[in-house]
């Protein structure tokens, strides 16, 4: 489709025209932005304006709520359908947050039912864990869905953890290291980094971007020959071992341990029952 000025789709997506704020929402207030699915190629959802016109103002600087959402993966399902169809919004100029849903207002119990859309597995985690069961943090307190990289603070520091548990006796290295029996090194070799513990990756593969652990329990050493006498191949890494840049062998003074060696596993088991408990 080509808009009004000219400016197509790129790449599958919408181009961004070339008008102006006031002039799209104008559009909008007439219902001539539906009619000619100006927000993205082709046409629009009943009621709904599209990404353009919602990030011709919510660009950080027309009204609060940061353009940078154009750089999330989540740009590709669009702004409305987490925020719900935005003609009435656009039409009512935006002003007071009307008829466009604020999930900053939604109560904590229900703060995770609208990532559990996308999210169904993550969100049946999370669900069993402290920050859930003591109301300690929605995913939006530790997720930003509008950032290049989906995060509010860099984990691999513990800052995004600290931010919270640093009054709750973690306050320092020396505390830290008493906790995990490790080194603390978390940016650098990442030794003792919280969430390679406590929020492992699911699977071997593309470890960075893909599964975690998201009800913040360890995954034990068992529990990786448990899942090869089950048959799942290749075996799944668990908190101490088959994890990348951990006993892998990648960190020299590290010892290693392989994950697909079962005798590794069992005593891995023995080492993490002697310190931690079952």
């Amino acid at each position: 489709m080509v808009g009004p000025t000219g400016v197509g789709c790129l790449g599958g997506q919408a181009g961004r025209w070339s008008l102006s704020p006031g002039f799209l929402c104008a559009l909008a207030a007439v219902g001539v932005v539906a009619s000619l699915g100006i927000g993205g190629c082709g046409t629009t959802a009943p009621g709904e304006v599209g990404n353009v016109v919602c990030l011709a103002c919510h660009d950080g600087f027309g009204a609060p709520d940061p353009g940078i959402a154009d750089a999330s993966v989540h740009v590709a399902i669009g702004c409305e359908r987490c925020h719900g169809p935005g003609y009435l919004h656009v039409r009512n100029g935006g002003r007071g947050g009307l008829f466009i849903e604020r999930l900053g207002a939604v109560p904590f119990d229900e703060s995770h039912l609208l990532c559990a859309e996308c999210h169904e597995g993550t969100a049946e985690a999370y669900l069993q864990s402290a920050h859930w069961l003591n109301e300690g943090a929605s995913c939006a307190d530790c997720h930003n869905v509008h950032a290049a990289n989906g995060a509010r603070d860099d984990h691999r520091d513990n800052t995004m953890c600290l931010k919270c548990h640093e009054g709750m006796g973690f306050g320092d290295a020396s505390a830290i290291g008493a906790h995990t029996y490790h080194s603390v090194d978390p940016a650098g070799t990442g030794a003792s980094r919280c969430t390679t513990c406590h929020m492992p990756p699911l699977q071997r593969a593309d470890q960075q971007d893909g599964p975690h652990g998201h009800n913040l329990f360890p995954l034990q050493p068992i529990s990786s020959n448990e899942a090869a006498e089950a048959g799942v191949d290749p075996v799944p890494p668990n908190s101490c071992s088959g994890i990348t840049g951990c006993h892998d062998g990648t960190v020299e003074t590290a010892p290693q341990f392989d994950v697909d060696n079962p005798k590794h596993n069992a005593l891995l088991q023995l080492i993490y029952e002697a310190r931690y408990g079952t």
